[in-house]
């Protein structure tokens, strides 16, 4: 039963990762990367990757400006956000290029905050946009940045450390059947208030 769980839930990530949002175009003004666990002062593995995948893209796009997303986590004693920022002017980034983002604590809050720091910068939900993640997490991510209004957002996968793929599967599977279950409510909503603006104006 228990290899069952995992075999459907893989497949729901391998479904996502085949139909992830396109990849990034050179046009983006702004880039985020979600945050995931640090561990004492120094990014987990997984955040590592994601942090050296956005390094290899701000340097060959040097007008890019970053905003670092993660708030901290009852475990961490630092939040994400800050260090990220950290690690990437440890490894040679401007810190005026970088915008910091310490409230979220889910993925779709990683993209409504992030859009309040881009408004404070003179930036807005219609603002080219490219996003940094594990390539597992790719498509739900991309599916929560529409959500919150972005209009132009592209993905930029970084690999996952081969240790943990079984466990970001699992988890990844079941955020995204919740994720399913929330776009059907929301359209069972929107179809209900569509009816009943049809029966006002027949009134």
């Amino acid at each position: 039963m228990k290899q069952s769980l995992i075999s459907v839930l893989s497949g729901f990530v391998a479904r996502g990762i085949r139909h992830r949002v396109p990849p990034p175009d050179g046009t983006e003004k702004m880039m985020i990367i979600l945050g995931a666990r640090m561990i004492g002062m120094h990014p987990s593995n997984s955040l590592r990757f994601r942090l050296e995948r956005a390094l290899e893209y701000a340097a060959e796009h040097p007008e890019l400006l970053i905003i670092t997303s993660g708030g901290q986590g009852k475990n961490e004693i630092i939040p994400e956000g800050e260090g990220m920022k950290q690690y990437l002017v440890s490894r040679g980034l401007e810190p005026e290029r970088i915008l910091t983002e310490n409230r979220s604590t889910s993925t779709r809050e990683n993209f409504a905050f992030s859009l309040q720091v881009m408004k404070a910068a003179g930036f807005d939900e219609t603002t080219p946009v490219v996003y940094v993640t594990n390539d597992y997490h790719c498509f739900r991510a991309g599916q929560y940045a529409e959500m919150e209004g972005y209009r132009h957002v592209r993905g930029l996968p970084a690999e996952t450390p081969a240790a943990s793929v079984p466990e970001n599967y699992v988890r990844e599977g079941l955020s995204m059947l919740k994720l399913a279950g929330t776009k059907f409510s929301r359209r069972i909503i929107s179809r209900t208030d569509r009816r009943k603006a049809v029966k006002e104006r027949k009134k």
